[in-house]
Order: structure tokens, then sequence, then C-alpha cells
């Protein structure tokens, strides 16, 4: 979980050129979320597919080995959010 919390940020500052990232995190005793989202200048969702964008496929790959699932969204010049949820298998 740490690991995509800090390469979400990670491509934020270096990347969105945004003004203003926001994260939230919610927990319970069984479940554990994180959202990241900022103002920034937003990508093509479908760049993360092509060859040699290994970071946000990376995200989605660890938030599949967690248990977890991550989800994309951005807008070209309307910022970028992603977010992830997790409810441990019992």
């Amino acid at each position: 979980m740490f690991f995509i919390a800090r390469k979400a940020l990670t491509n934020a500052f270096r990347h969105a050129e945004a003004s203003e990232i926001t994260i939230e995190v919610n927990y319970g005793r069984r479940y554990f979320s994180l959202s990241r989202t900022d103002n920034g200048r937003g990508f093509d969702t479908a760049d993360y597919e092509k060859p040699g964008h290994w970071g946000l496929k990376g995200l989605f790959e660890r938030a599949e080995q967690l248990g977890g699932q991550l989800s994309l969204r951005s807008e070209s010049m309307r910022g970028t959010e992603i977010g992830d949820s997790f409810i441990p298998s019992l």
C-alpha cells in the first residue's frame, strides 16, 4: 500500500504541474482506501498501456497482488484522480 501511495504522489510532483494535490485516507476494521487527486495537466489514460510506461502499470499490478482494486481517471488540463481500496480476505 505504501508503494502505491508513494508512486502516485511522486508521479503528481514530477509530471502533473499541479498547484494542488489532495490525499484522502479512509480506514475501518476490515477496509482501507486511499485517494490522490490533483489539479494538474492530466494525461491520456490509454498511455499507461504503451511500451516504456511502467509506472502506472506497476501500480495496477501491485494493487491486484495485494487484493485491492485501483481506479484511474484523468482529463487533459483537468487533473488526475488515482484511488485504491483494499478489503483483506478472511
